[in-house]
């Protein structure tokens, strides 16, 4: 993993307010607003776990998270969003493909009586950069751009959901950055709770991970069980042939298939009539792909990684 300090173990002290993510070792804040920063070391409710200001969540992994709105239902298209960033370990080499993974969890603030967010949103993801936006006073115009990003409207609050992608890299980039960046008219934002008070969404962002392995980001690599966390799961059989669970039959579906290097080897469109689909990695050189599936809602990757024979 490049990214250090991913899952927010690693604190300077124990935060006792809001707005602390500089307590986090490697960690800073990439714009507006004031990250927060909660460890089970604060005994207290603010910025405690699982119990906090923001609602109630045990952490994806270890001890602590950090928390972040990702909309504010502003005029204009340009709310704020909060940002967080982090050096890289190492820079990234151009034309490698990477995998990058983030786990979030959306809260409504309950049973904190204080917040109140009445709505869940879409696209939370990664933005890589080159330099530090650290003490620029905002990102406006929002980039409307995201290496990886989910356009799912994200509203469960009870689990971790897992965000993640693959991109190859274009420029030698230094930094991470977590967050929304698309302007509010460019945001799906979903009213959840029309009873709340408080005009924004707000994201438990936890395990960012960053590496040219997924395996490394914890992802199962095993050439027979490939699983999605997107509802469907994609495997591949003893032949080689791709298969995928959970989709309706008969849905219209694209089928591409992306090298390493992020070449795209094979294209298909048919309609989906079984759990095959028209797409055998059998025959291709052992090595990784990815495998995205595309229909006129959904646009999923899965990494496929074909055996040495």
């Amino acid at each position: 993993n490049l990214v250090p300090n991913g899952s927010f173990e690693e604190i300077l002290a124990c935060p006792n307010s809001l707005g602390q993510l500089f307590k986090a070792v490697q960690w800073h804040k990439g714009g507006v607003g004031s990250p927060d920063l909660f460890n089970v070391c604060d005994g207290n409710d603010t910025c405690g776990v699982p119990q906090n200001f923001f609602g109630y969540q045990a952490p994806a992994t270890g001890n602590g998270y950090c928390g972040m709105w990702a909309y504010s239902n502003a005029t204009g298209g340009y709310g704020t969003h909060e940002i967080i960033g982090a050096r890289l370990t190492e820079e990234l080499i151009i034309g490698q493909t990477y995998w990058a993974s983030i786990r979030v969890s959306w809260t409504s603030s309950y049973p904190s009586p204080l917040v109140l967010t009445r709505y869940a949103t879409d696209k939370i993801g990664v933005l890589m950069k080159m330099d530090s936006t650290y003490g620029e006073p905002s990102w406006l115009p929002w980039p409307d751009h995201a290496h990886v990003y989910d356009d799912q409207v994200i509203s469960d609050s009870l689990g971790w959901t897992l965000v993640q992608g693959f991109f190859v890299a274009d420029s030698a980039y230094k930094f991470i950055y977590v967050g929304n960046f698309f302007a509010d008219d460019q945001t799906e934002a979903l009213l959840v709770d029309p009873n709340g008070y408080t005009d924004i969404s707000y994201y438990y962002v936890d395990d960012v991970c960053l590496s040219s392995n997924p395996a490394d980001c914890g992802l199962d690599m095993s050439i027979q069980s490939e699983s999605g966390s997107f509802g469907y799961n994609v495997w591949v059989d003893g032949a080689g042939v791709c298969h995928v669970s959970g989709l309706q039959s008969a849905v219209r579906l694209l089928v591409e298939l992306f090298d390493a290097r992020g070449q795209l080897v094979l294209s298909t469109s048919s309609t989906l009539q079984s759990d095959a689909l028209p797409v055998s990695v059998g025959l291709f050189s052992p090595g990784l792909y990815i495998l995205r599936l595309t229909t006129d809602r959904l646009s999923r990757s899965f990494p496929v990684r074909v055996p040495t024979n």
